[in-house]
């Protein structure tokens, strides 16, 4: 089976001093996979590709590569991106991405079955879900949902990652059994398949072990696009609950003087300081991407 791929590229941002922080994409594609399972964007790359740091913490062991490697990425990615002077950083009004770099000497876009973006990214979360339960598949399984993704048919490969969870009777924690059953409604599946999922999530939800994850209440921050003012949505959603119990719109203001900030507050009531700083870090990088998506504590929340 092939080596894990990771790509990495910095991304130049038209604000002083996040850009100095640095901020970058990284794409993780596992062991025997053709599809990446996430690209996000982050301040601590490194972190993220030697499993120090979510989502990277939950990739399998045989996905995830030494710090030093990743390091020396990181740093190949800061020299293809070049440099930018503060006064661009203070006057320009979109960013500016450096060249990808990576663990394999290909750079090159995956090869993709599908052409739209919206394809590509159900792809993407599709092949994330497989690589959770790739520890709990035997290795024909496991190969065969790769292969199923690699073809662009996520529907077949959501029912090979079922039939394994009905096989080893696994016990499934609430946030993928809501992901689970959104990106196979997505996907085409009919309603009592997707639903089945139910069946072995535990009524206490107990099965944090396996999963990493933290007794927090689901809550994803989008920004609203074409807007003057900065404004973000925030859903917030119980634990223990699988629909949303409101959705707000809040100010978010950001750049070199911020004022007063109605989403800090509303999220600093809602979770502790540093998850919250930790979301906040999150929305202000991902301000001048080119399409706005939710985000989340857990990358499981952000999937749709």
């Amino acid at each position: 089976m092939s080596n894990p791929k990771f790509r990495v590229r910095r991304i130049l941002i038209p604000d002083w001093h996040r850009s100095v922080a640095g901020v970058y994409e990284v794409e993780a594609t596992p062991r025997g996979a053709s599809i990446p399972a996430f690209r996000l964007r982050t301040r601590f790359p490194v972190d993220v590709m030697s499993a120090s740091r979510q989502p990277g913490s939950l990739l399998a062991q045989t996905n995830q590569i030494e710090p030093r490697l990743a390091s020396s990425i990181v740093q190949e990615a800061d020299r293809a991106a070049g440099k930018r002077g503060i006064l661009w950083a203070k006057f320009a009004k979109t960013e500016e991405p450096g060249l990808w770099c990576g663990s394999e000497k290909d750079h090159t876009e995956p090869e993709w079955p599908v052409s739209s973006a919206q394809e590509r990214m159900v792809l993407m979360q599709c092949q994330w879900m497989a690589e959770w339960f790739s520890r709990k598949m035997g290795q024909p399984a496991l190969h065969e949902t790769y292969s199923l993704l690699s073809r662009g048919t996520p529907g077949p490969a959501l029912e090979q990652l079922l039939a394994t969870v009905r096989k080893g009777g696994t016990p499934v924690p609430r946030r993928y059994a809501n992901t689970f059953e959104r990106l196979a409604l997505v996907c085409g599946l009919p309603d009592d398949v997707a639903t089945s999922i139910w069946s072995f999530v535990s009524p206490t939800d107990g099965v944090n072990f396996w999963s990493e994850l933290l007794p927090l209440p689901r809550i994803r921050v989008c920004w609203v696009p074409e807007v003057e003012d900065e404004l973000v949505e925030i859903e917030f959603t119980p634990i223990g609950s699988s629909e949303p119990e409101w959705v707000e719109t809040k100010k978010f203001p950001t750049g070199w003087v911020p004022g007063p900030s109605e989403a800090r507050e509303v999220l600093n009531d809602l979770l502790d300081r540093d998850f919250a700083k930790s979301l906040t870090d999150l929305i202000e990088d991902e301000q001048y991407a080119p399409a706005h998506r939710w985000l989340s504590l857990f990358r499981q929340d952000e999937l749709e």
